[in-house]
């Protein structure tokens, strides 16, 4: 960074200044010291706007503004700014970065839009690794953010159509696991029972019982407890197509065996 400074000093016309500005600023960032980095992205966007590297000054300032200064406000400029980028890496970035300053005030509708736009934006990149995992996190975070819409059938309908086929049911299960928590019993347990009859065998399958017994419980619909509770007394018998398919996880069906055994003892008492 002594060098940095050096050449800022006394290379005022150097050519490479403004990358000279966006790597000291980043330095500066990475070592605890904002306002000085802030300084530096601020004087690149000033003097070198044209400069290839300003539409990366402004994401990691939009980042510093939203990370550690907590300004949703200038982080969001910053993010629209270069969301404008010729650049499709900090094109699809900015606008992933814009669905959580929108998050982060509530418009879940915003949100929703420009997560599922930023996936959209990355599935036209093939074999890229910075897309592929920009495209794993919108996934992730469009879980939140469908809860906070209380819209399980548009999320199923949505990952049905966008995640790969090894993430859908994990996405699924979060999605009902987090309408859950929030209190959300009704489409949770909508969510669980549609699981357990398309996926049959899957090593979770107890799990979802379980889920779907304590949504029950909270709704006091006894009646759809004890059939639940019957349905896993029978998904854990010896010669049951889940416990064929799984048996050879031996790990697996003593813990399912133990938390399922908890779990009816409650569901009794």
């Amino acid at each position: 960074m002594r060098l940095y400074e050096l050449i800022l000093a006394d290379y005022v016309n150097f050519d490479r200044n403004d990358e000279v500005l966006l790597n000291l600023g980043f330095n500066l960032s990475e070592t605890g010291r904002p306002q000085e980095a802030e300084q530096r992205y601020l004087m690149l966007l000033d003097r070198f706007r044209r400069s290839r590297f300003a539409a990366d000054a402004a994401v990691m300032l939009g980042d510093l503004y939203f990370d550690v200064v907590g300004n949703l406000a200038k982080a969001r400029a910053q993010y629209e700014w270069a969301a404008k980028s010729s650049s499709a890496r900090i094109q699809t970035y900015a606008v992933y970065k814009l669905a959580w300053c929108d998050f982060n005030v509530g418009n879940y509708e915003g949100a929703r839009e420009k997560l599922q736009a930023t996936v959209s934006m990355a599935e036209q990149q093939k074999n890229d690794r910075v897309f592929t995992d920009l495209k794993t996190e919108s996934l992730s975070d469009l879980v939140r953010v469908f809860v906070e819409l209380k819209r399980p059938a548009d999320a199923v309908d949505y990952f049905k159509h966008h995640a790969p086929s090894e993430r859908q049911v994990d996405l699924l299960i979060r999605l009902a696991d987090g309408l859950q928590s929030g209190g959300f019993h009704e489409p949770a347990v909508g969510l669980y029972l549609q699981l357990i009859t398309s996926h049959a065998v899957d090593r979770r399958m107890p799990m979802l019982h379980m889920a779907a017994i304590r949504s029950f419980e909270k709704l006091k619909q006894r009646d759809q407890v004890k059939t639940l509770a019957s349905s896993l007394g029978r998904l854990l018998m010896p010669q049951s197509a889940w416990m064929k398919a799984n048996h050879v996880d031996a790990a697996l069906v003593l813990e399912t065996l133990a938390s399922s055994e908890e779990s009816l003892r409650i569901v009794v008492t």
